[in-house]
């Protein structure tokens, strides 16, 4: 068996058999309502938007352990966090992100 032959197990087995469950148990609860989201949408997630403004603080050059990485992490995620306002505007543009996505009908890119 080669690698291209154990994703394919992989994905029809594994990935086909965890939808298949999925679906069964959302036609087993009725009272949930699913929402119609654009498949891949960064603009209508703010984590990230989040995540993309810790990138940008990262310096990963010293952290080759788990044990270096998570103080890092940590110290990186504390500068975004006490620029507050920066998270405010990000909850702040949801509904013009909401607009621009519908707007381009889940298929294109918005500015966001």
């Amino acid at each position: 068996m080669n690698a291209a032959e154990y994703c394919v197990i992989l994905e029809e087995v594994l990935i086909g058999a965890t939808a298949r469950m999925t679906q069964e148990w959302l036609r087993d609860h009725p009272h949930i309502t699913l929402l119609s989201w654009p498949p891949f949408s960064p603009d209508l997630n703010p984590n990230e938007h989040v995540w993309a403004m810790m990138t940008k603080e990262w310096q990963p050059q010293n952290e080759r352990s788990v044990k270096a990485l998570e103080p890092h992490v940590r110290d990186v995620w504390g500068t975004i966090e006490r620029r507050h306002r920066i998270i405010q505007r990000l909850v702040d543009s949801m509904p013009r992100r909401h607009q621009a996505v519908i707007v381009a009908d889940g298929g294109e890119y918005t500015k966001y």
